[in-house]
């Protein structure tokens, strides 16, 4: 992450939701990743949580989701460029409704590859699925042909 972006930004929302013990894939490796300095975790203004409610409400999203949702808007509404890291299908569309641009796990990989950070996707996607990721048939073809591995 840090070679393809610099700086990650996540609200304490999301670092809530990695640090209360929820039950994942990675928990500890996100909670490590908290501790570098390339990940800022950024507490947004109450304003703005309560507008996360209304987006919960409308988007039927998670908190964390909605924040994120939140910050990225806030960002670009600022002039600043933002790409919102979101897998879940309410989540994406949510972001595409507000015009904000958006990146999953899967196109990260992507990324990753042709910015010759990683040499293959095939083995990540084949254990990001062993750890009960949901990744659709479809995807997963997709994905490997765009990284030239199909």
């Amino acid at each position: 992450m840090p070679q393809l972006f610099g700086e990650v930004f996540l609200t304490d929302v999301v670092a809530l939701e990695i640090t209360s013990g929820g039950v994942f894939p990675d928990s500890q490796a996100l909670q490590n990743a908290l501790t570098q300095p390339w990940l800022q975790t950024v507490t947004l203004p109450n304003t703005s949580l309560e507008a996360c409610r209304d987006c919960i409400n409308l988007h039927q999203i998670d908190m964390g989701e909605a924040s994120a949702l939140m910050l990225a808007s806030e960002c670009q509404t600022h002039g600043d460029e933002m790409l919102l890291i979101v897998d879940e299908t309410r989540g994406r569309q949510a972001a595409s409704h507000a015009y904000i641009a958006i990146i999953g796990t899967a196109g990260l990989l992507i990324l990753a590859k042709n910015t010759r950070l990683l040499a293959a996707v095939k083995p990540l996607l084949a254990a990001l699925q062993a750890q009960n990721y949901f990744l659709s048939a479809r995807l997963v073809e997709a994905v490997l042909r765009q990284a030239g591995e199909a």
